[in-house]
């Protein structure tokens, strides 16, 4: 998860490996349950680099944040989102 630095540093995944944001949003909101799982990962960077934004649901915001860092909402549990909050898909990767 972790790639170590010449001066001892360690460097969050998203940053040794970065996003490539799409340059047109796409208006959609996705949450995405699993998504520290190997394959939530991949479905995540597929769309974050298409311009979605994310929300992830997870139960370890630690490793969410070295994985995503600023790229998506980390939320550990749904009452964190308000009322007003649009999700257009839902997709659970929660188990695989």
């Amino acid at each position: 998860m972790f790639r170590f630095l010449e001066q001892k540093q360690l460097m969050p995944e998203w940053q040794e490996n970065p996003y490539r944001i799409g340059k047109v949003a796409s208006g959609r909101t996705i949450l995405v349950t699993g998504a520290t799982s190997r394959a939530g990962r991949q479905l995540c960077r597929k769309l974050i680099d298409r311009g979605d934004q994310l929300i992830v649901l997870v139960c370890n915001r630690k490793k969410a944040a070295e994985i995503f860092g600023p790229h998506a909402m980390i939320i550990t549990s749904l009452d964190v989102l308000g009322r007003g909050t649009t999700i257009d898909r839902v997709i659970n990767m929660a188990g695989n």
